[in-house]
This record gives structure tokens, C-alpha cells and sequence, in this order.
């Protein structure tokens, strides 16, 4: 049985509207940080109390949305690489990280890789929420705020747009 490659003649996504989302909702997000911040005398800012948590809010829906942009961008450079869709085993198996990922895309910066590696763990908290029990046995901690990992997906979307260029593509 002879092999081929389907040429992909055209591909469709939804890469823009996962960073208006995203870019949307970090600008929400901190501008409602900023409006809840009061300075102090000495430096420094007390945060006003934010009844609506809005920019908790926009933060997660920030993050999360950096991270659905992350995925397909890295799908999207590895169909314009290869000429086909990723297997699953490159896509899912075991141990495949973005780092990885972007590492086989032939992607260097090392400073991008670190990146995307903490907002990957960043990420899957958010999106995996645990509730933090304190007490004796506690082994619960936070680390960093949604606000934080937004503004991380963004800087690292920034990056990977000037690391990985997409082309021919209809988003």
C-alpha cells in the first residue's frame, strides 16, 4: 500500500478569537486592579475590596483563553511544518509538554520555553482548581494569582507569535 500526504489546502481556527478573548479580558483585569488600588503614603498599594472580583474574574478567563491560544498556535505550526494534523501520540501522549512541543518545532528561546513550562503548571491550576484545606496535614499553597498568569499567557502569546510566525492561515 503506497503512503501519501494529503496537501492541506486551506486551515480554518479560531486563533484570533482566542486572543481577543484573552486580550480582552487581561486589559478588564487590570484595569480594574488599578482602579481597586489606592496608593500609600510611604509606597506601595492597599487593595480596595472588590465585590464582584472582577479582576479575579477576567484574569482566569484570560488565562484560560492564553492557554486554548497557545495549543492551537503550536497545532497550527506543527500542520504548516508537516503538511498533516498531529498524531495523537505528538498532540497527548504521556510527558508532551508545550516546552517539548515548541523544542521538536525547532522553537530555541530558552527564556520562552521556561515560560511556557510555569504557565503550564500556572494553567492547569486555575483550570484544576483544588480547594487549599490549612491545617496539620496541609500541603495546599498558592502560587501566584490569576491576574499573574494572564498577564504571563499574554507576554508568552507575544513571543510565540515572534518565535513561531503563522502564515496561509484563515483565522
Amino acid at each position: 500500500m503506497e503512503s501519501f500526504k494529503e496537501e492541506v489546502l486551506s486551515i480554518y481556527s479560531n486563533l484570533q478569537v482566542y486572543y481577543e478573548i484573552a486580550n480582552d479580558a487581561f486589559e478588564e483585569s487590570e484595569y480594574h486592579l488599578a482602579k481597586n488600588s489606592l496608593p500609600k503614603p510611604d509606597g506601595g498599594y492597599i487593595r480596595a475590596f472588590d465585590p464582584h472580583r472582577l479582576s479575579f474574574k477576567n484574569g482566569l478567563i484570560s488565562t484560560l483563553f492564553c492557554g486554548s491560544y497557545i495549543d492551537l498556535h503550536i497545532r497550527l505550526a506543527y500542520i504548516m511544518k508537516n503538511g498533516s494534523a498531529p498524531t495523537w501520540k505528538w498532540d497527548n501522549g504521556k510527558g508532551r509538554t508545550n516546552k517539548i512541543k515548541l523544542e521538536e518545532l525547532g522553537v530555541l528561546d530558552v527564556d520562552l520555553l521556561n515560560l511556557i513550562e510555569g504557565f503550564g503548571r500556572a494553567r492547569n491550576q486555575i483550570a484544576h482548581e483544588k480547594p487549599i484545606v490549612f491545617g496539620i496535614y496541609s500541603s495546599g499553597s498558592i502560587s501566584g494569582t490569576a491576574q499573574e498568569s494572564a498577564k504571563l499567557g499574554i507576554t508568552i502569546i507575544n513571543c510565540l507569535r515572534k518565535a513561531l510566525p503563522l502564515s496561509n492561515t484563515n483565522n
